[in-house]
């Protein structure tokens, strides 16, 4: 591996690229043969039910906002915006705050509000957040409510979500649909890195700003479903 390493650090485009054709291939040809080679109807129902691809993309774009701001957003923030010392690792805190919140929230407030209704408030404080982010990036007493609300929101919509799309199919699919939505998720978080980078490049702020891309188009897709 670390006489490949010239290799992949200088055609690191190609790298990744193949990388993405090859998981994107298996993926097709493992949904192929699960649908050719099964006498049960169920798996191809599920796979060609819209409602389902809806909320594969939904659950797909969630995760690009998970994601973007668990692994990317504080990077960003220390990188191009000359946050420095302690402050990152106590940003980080109160967002893993937010997250711990999230979970007890998760349980709580769909028997209360419904799935859907607690996917669309995470998915829009997220957006907020983000956009928050932007305009008060140099004031560091915001940032920290902003992060434990983006801890809040960047998992709050992950349990609902699975709940909404067992709904659509049916308990005796939950299996399939959601090995469909994890096989999708995944495509989708080797194409997020690829455009917040392509963002990045064109500006730092409007790399933090791509994060919400993917909840936005999750916000989009809830209202159709």
């Amino acid at each position: 591996m670390s006489a490949a390493s010239p290799l992949i650090i200088t055609h690191w485009r190609v790298f990744y690229l193949a990388i993405f054709m090859a998981l994107l291939t298996s993926s097709l040809l493992a949904v192929t043969i699960n649908m050719g080679g099964s006498k049960d109807a169920r798996p191809r129902s599920v796979l060609m039910n819209l409602r389902v691809a809806k909320a594969v993309v939904l659950r797909a774009g969630e995760l690009w906002g998970t994601w973007g701001t668990s692994s990317w957003l504080l990077p960003f923030l220390v990188l191009y915006d000359g946050i420095r010392g302690v402050l990152p690792e106590l940003l980080f805190f109160t967002y893993s705050l937010g997250q711990l919140i999230s979970i007890f929230l998760a349980s709580v407030l769909p028997r209360s509000m419904g799935e859907r209704r607690v996917i669309e408030a995470s998915l829009i404080a997220f957006i907020i957040c983000d956009i928050l982010t932007t305009i008060l990036i140099k004031n560091t007493l915001l940032l920290f409510p902003i992060f434990l609300a983006f801890g809040v929101s960047s998992f709050l919509y992950r349990p609902p979500t699975d709940v909404l799309i067992i709904k659509i199919v049916g308990n005796e699919n939950a299996g399939t649909s959601i090995g469909y939505a994890n096989a999708v998720s995944q495509v989708g978080s080797m194409i997020a890195p690829l455009m917040v980078g392509l963002a990045i490049g064109i500006s730092p702020i409007l790399g933090i700003l791509s994060l919400a891309l993917g909840p936005l188009v999750s916000l989009i897709i809830l209202y159709t479903i």
